[in-house]
């Protein structure tokens, strides 16, 4: 069964990047994190939704993001409704906000979360 996950950048207010499989923060914080601390959400939105795409692909084997050419990844409405699980936002400051989408709550603070940001801190 699909984990789906919405990916969203601050400052980008016509479209998100829709992940069907394994949105889970434990299989997909840890890449929000290596991008936003790479690339960062930098003043041309645009840009960096392309980098983003770009780095779905680039490193996608470093973080198991799936090889399909077919299947799993799309370019959506932004705040179209697509029944996800969780959405992220990537913050111009580089931080990473973590929504679960069923709650509508952040979920930032949860142990799940604070595990994946501190263990991602210690290995950068």
């Amino acid at each position: 069964m699909a984990t789906r996950a919405v990916i969203e950048l601050e400052g980008m207010n016509l479209v998100s990047l829709y992940k069907h499989w394994d949105g889970y923060p434990s299989a997909t914080l840890p890449w929000l994190l290596h991008f936003a601390s790479e690339n960062g959400v930098r003043s041309d939105i645009d840009y960096a939704f392309a980098q983003l795409i770009r780095s779905s692909v680039f490193d996608g084997e470093k973080f198991d993001l799936g090889q399909s050419r077919s299947t799993g990844w799309g370019v959506i409405p932004k705040n179209a409704d697509y029944g996800t699980d969780f959405r992220y936002v990537i913050n111009r400051d580089g931080t990473v906000d973590v929504f679960d989408d069923w709650r509508k709550t952040k979920i930032n603070d949860t142990p799940m979360v604070q595990d994946i940001i501190n263990e991602f801190n210690l290995v950068k």
